[in-house]
């Protein structure tokens, strides 16, 4: 019997699949970095859902009041964003009350974004 067939080989031989596993791939790294800047509890609490050509970055809270949040700090945070090499090509965060996606490895120290 054959052995199982690993996805990243599978992804290596259809470019299309590839295209998707670094996109996705890139989204998880937005995200990491925002987790880091915006600390506990408020990573916990929001996804990346896009982003968009124009720049627009898409947030998927878990509720109206951390969307509140995000929204609030979204100047900041795009301000912020033009000083980070991995993040300049932010221009606007949108954000989104939705279908949350918690991923439990989440391992993020506080780190509020008033103390930058």
């Amino acid at each position: 019997m054959k052995g199982l067939t690993k996805i990243s080989d599978v992804a290596a031989a259809n470019s299309e699949l590839r295209q998707l596993f670094e996109h996705v791939r890139g989204l998880r790294e937005l995200e990491a970095l925002l987790f880091l800047k915006l600390g506990t509890p408020l990573s916990r609490n929001f996804n990346v859902a896009a982003f968009h050509d124009d720049g627009a970055l898409v947030l998927v809270a878990r509720s109206a009041l951390w969307a509140t949040r995000l929204r609030y700090l979204a100047p900041e945070l795009v301000t912020w964003a033009k000083t980070v090499r991995e993040l300049r090509g932010i221009k606007s965060l949108q954000v989104y009350v939705g279908r949350f996606h918690p991923d439990s490895t989440r391992s993020v120290q506080p780190n509020p974004i008033r103390q930058s």
